[in-house]
């Protein structure tokens, strides 16, 4: 009987050891954050608030985009006459490159097939 008391009165000092320890840990982390609270106070005359900072990021990344892309109007899709007009122009051959992959796939299929 001794054994168990002395077993649950070890047991109660560690609880309260971690118990003290988790409200020190809390006291420090709220200390940290009053104290960075009041240098924010400091600098900007006001608490930062990480919502309203974000909102503001995303409209100057936004802004920037508007910059970069311009006024730049959808574009209609080309047609293959305008294609081949283009390349007529311009004296740029026509490209063979689909009918080069479909040679080139022949093979595999042949095997796929038997």
């Amino acid at each position: 009987m001794q054994a168990l008391k002395q077993g649950d009165q070890v047991l109660k000092d560690l609880q309260a050891k971690a118990s003290i320890e988790d409200w020190e840990e809390l006291y420090d982390s709220h200390k940290d954050q009053m104290a960075m609270h009041d240098q924010e106070v400091e600098l900007f005359g006001e608490a930062l608030d990480d919502e309203v900072l974000g909102d503001e990021l995303d409209a100057l990344v936004a802004e920037e985009e508007a910059k970069e892309i311009g006024d730049l109007e959808p574009q209609a899709p080309i047609s293959s006459a305008d294609a081949a007009k283009y390349r007529e122009e311009n004296g740029i051959e026509e490209p063979q490159q689909q009918e080069a992959e479909e040679e080139a796939e022949a093979p595999k299929r042949r095997l796929v097939a038997a």
